[in-house]
């Protein structure tokens, strides 16, 4: 559901920025997906905790791209147009930097709570 909600997101981002601005739904779409992540305390074997979790996810997806899509139009506006694919180039590595290295910090971190 991940993955279909974030075709979903996809589609709908440009509405959502023309809306509400790059700003408000980059911080709009994290908030959500932080707090759709929280529906992983539900998983079960019970038929409505994979309900909540499907849903969750979808949203969460939805979410997600709507966050990182804003990031990208915030990044690359006001660039000049001989200068948009490095500055694409250089967004999209800090993305996976920031994957590369936040995956293992919050794991860590998520040892250490519990």
């Amino acid at each position: 559901m991940l993955s279909a909600g974030t075709v979903v997101g996809g589609l709908i981002s440009s509405k959502l920025i023309g809306r509400l601005g790059a700003k408000t739904s980059i911080i709009t779409g994290l908030a959500v997906q932080a707090a759709t992540t929280g529906s992983l305390h539900f998983v079960s074997t019970t038929p409505t905790s994979i309900i909540i979790v499907l849903v969750a996810t979808f949203v969460g997806g939805v979410a997600n791209l709507a966050a990182i899509i804003g990031f990208m139009v915030t990044t690359t506006t006001g660039i000049p147009d001989n200068e948009q694919g490095p500055a694409t180039g250089l967004t999209t590595m800090s993305q996976q930097i920031d994957i590369t290295m936040g995956i293992p910090v919050m794991s860590s971190d998520a040892i250490i709570v519990k």
